[in-house]
C-alpha cells in the first residue's frame, strides 16, 4: 500500500511524439552484365596424326605420322557498349608427330616426315548474353614441316600456309 500510494502517473514510450514515416525501399538495381573485354593466356596439348608420302621412281611410299603437341596461346577480346564482342588470338605449338615407311623390292626407299611446329592467328566476332557467347573465327595457319628420304638420300623442309575457320559457344 505504501508503494501504491507513492506512485505517480505512468508514462509509456508509445505516447511520445509520432515517429517519422519509413523511407521508401530503394529500387532494385541489377548487377551489370558480364563484360568480355580483356586478355587471356594459356597452355595446350594434344595429339597429332596424319600421313605423308614420298614419290620416287613413279611409286608412292606412304607413311602414317603421329605424336604429341604442346604449345601456348593468347588473345584479347573487346566488348564495347552492347553485346558485340571482337577479338584476336594466336597460338604456336611444338609438334612431335613423325612417321616412316620403307618399301621392299630391289631398290628400298625409306622416308621419314612430319610437322615440327604449327601456329595460327585468328580474328573473332561474337555476340554475348552475359556469360554466354556465340562466335565465329577465321584466320591464317602455318606449319613447319620436315622430311628425309633414303635412296635417293635427301632431306627438305617446307612452311606451308593455309587458313582456318571455326565457330563456338
Amino acid at each position: 500500500a505504501a508503494v501504491a500510494g507513492t506512485a505517480g502517473a505512468a508514462m509509456a514510450a508509445d505516447l511520445s511524439p509520432p515517429l517519422r514515416p519509413l523511407a521508401a525501399a530503394p529500387f532494385y538495381t541489377p548487377v551489370s552484365a558480364y563484360n568480355w573485354t580483356g586478355g587471356y593466356l594459356g597452355v595446350q596439348g594434344g595429339f597429332d596424326w596424319s600421313s605423308a608420302s614420298t614419290l620416287f621412281g613413279g611409286n608412292t611410299y606412304p607413311a602414317n605420322e603421329n605424336g604429341g603437341t604442346a604449345g601456348v596461346y593468347g588473345g584479347y577480346n573487346w566488348q564495347p557498349a552492347g553485346n558485340w564482342v571482337f577479338g584476336v588470338d594466336a597460338s604456336v605449338n611444338y609438334d612431335s608427330a613423325r612417321g616412316s615407311a620403307t618399301s621392299g623390292g630391289t631398290l628400298p626407299v625409306a622416308n621419314s616426315a612430319g610437322p615440327t611446329w604449327n601456329g595460327l592467328l585468328r580474328g573473332r566476332l561474337g555476340y554475348a548474353w552475359d556469360r554466354f557467347m556465340i562466335y565465329g573465327t577465321a584466320g591464317g595457319a602455318m606449319t613447319g614441316y620436315s622430311a628425309s628420304t633414303t635412296t635417293p638420300n635427301g632431306s627438305g623442309s617446307a612452311t606451308p600456309f593455309g587458313w582456318t575457320v571455326g565457330a563456338g559457344i
